[in-house]
């Protein structure tokens, strides 16, 4: 995966363009309070998510790991996640609830 990097990086890229990153998807029904803040929590929290995923999934392939695992696993999570407004809803609340929609929390969601 070090070689190819480049491939989550493109998502979070993807991921900026097509939400209108920091002003958030022009959906109506979202969570309640959108603010700048709260739409880099959902970023920060999809590539925690996927960056999750894709070590789940490297330690069970081993060397058998390859390109096309990334490239499916990013193509399900958006179908799965991305397009749940449920979802987003209730992981933003979550983290609200938790205390962790502060720089602390986002730091340990992206170290994670």
């Amino acid at each position: 995966m070090e070689n190819h990097e480049y491939i989550l990086e493109n998502y979070i890229v993807n991921y900026v363009y097509k939400n209108l990153f920091p002003l958030g998807p022009q959906e109506s029904i979202l969570y309640e309070q959108r603010s700048i803040y709260t739409e880099y929590t959902v970023l920060v929290l999809h590539y925690s998510m996927i960056r999750t995923l894709l070590i789940g999934m490297a330690g069970y392939h081993r060397e058998g790991f390859r390109v096309k695992h990334v490239i499916k696993l990013i193509q399900t999570f958006a179908k799965a996640i991305e397009h749940d407004l449920s979802y987003v809803n209730q992981a933003v609340q979550f983290i609200s609830a938790s205390d962790m929609n502060n720089i602390a929390g986002a730091t340990i969601l992206v170290k994670i």
